[in-house]
């Protein structure tokens, strides 16, 4: 049985972030905004799940959580100023980690600077073709 955060395609499964997402903030003291853009690869999916944990005492209103500019950016509104300090470092190291690793396999990334900017893809994932070229112009 496939869970909630997997879609199930004719010849293979795709992963669904948003769902994915969603099923890890329920219970916690967040508040997702009708209109949450959630978007990252499956490689990403054991690092969201730490990030969740450790946020998961805080009160906000998350309004993004994207692969932007080759690192993961959580964009939120605290409902209470006093922990914003706090939920800021959380996201920071999270953006961090997400720099160092593939969004798409999850394997160790060595970041390196190509002509457009930095990639979230390992080499491997890259050559394959794997979820795009791993650079911002994969929105458009």
């Amino acid at each position: 049985m496939l869970s909630d955060s997997f879609e199930q395609n004719k010849d293979h499964v795709k992963f669904n972030a948003f769902e994915h997402f969603k099923t890890l903030a329920k219970g916690k003291k967040f508040v997702l905004s009708n209109h949450i853009d959630v978007s990252y690869g499956e490689g990403w999916k054991g690092m969201v799940e730490v990030l969740i944990e450790e946020l998961k005492g805080y009160s906000m209103q998350i309004t993004r959580v994207n692969d932007a500019y080759g690192q993961l950016e959580v964009d939120f509104n605290p409902i209470t100023k006093t922990h914003e300090v706090s939920i800021w470092r959380v996201l920071h190291n999270a953006r961090k980690t997400s720099r160092r690793i593939c969004v798409e396999c999850g394997d160790s990334l060595n970041q390196f600077k190509p002509e457009l900017g930095f990639k979230s893809k390992c080499r491997a994932c890259e050559k394959t073709g794997k979820g795009g070229t791993g650079t911002w112009l994969d929105k458009y």
